[in-house]
């Protein structure tokens, strides 16, 4: 059984590894350069656009702070609050407390 398995495992390595390689290589054949090389040569960028954000943000910090990641944080909590509710130890004592007659 253990050899089976090794050779099941060993097989689905090979064929993962094989599709990959061939997503590299077809990535390969068909990468075509997005822009003139010409334009690959140092120059410079014009900071014109970042100026008048600059210029805010050094006026009032925290007005101009973005809040990123509001709803990520919430959705993260949410997860762990299920996570910490779901572990075996907070379901007995829910059974427990309701078993007593203690209620949620």
């Amino acid at each position: 059984m253990s050899s089976l398995l090794t050779t099941i495992e060993l097989t689905w390595l090979v064929l993962g590894g094989s599709y990959l390689w061939y997503k590299h290589r077809q990535r390969l054949r068909n990468w075509t350069p997005r822009d003139d090389p010409r334009k690959w040569t140092g120059h410079g960028i014009d900071v014109s656009e970042l100026k008048s954000r600059v210029e805010q943000v050094r006026r009032d910090y925290l007005a101009s702070r973005r809040t990123v990641g509001g709803v990520f944080r919430r959705s993260l909590l949410e997860w762990a609050r299920r996570v910490v509710v779901g572990l075996g130890y907070f379901r007995h004592k829910e059974a427990e407390q309701s078993a007593h007659g203690h209620g949620p």
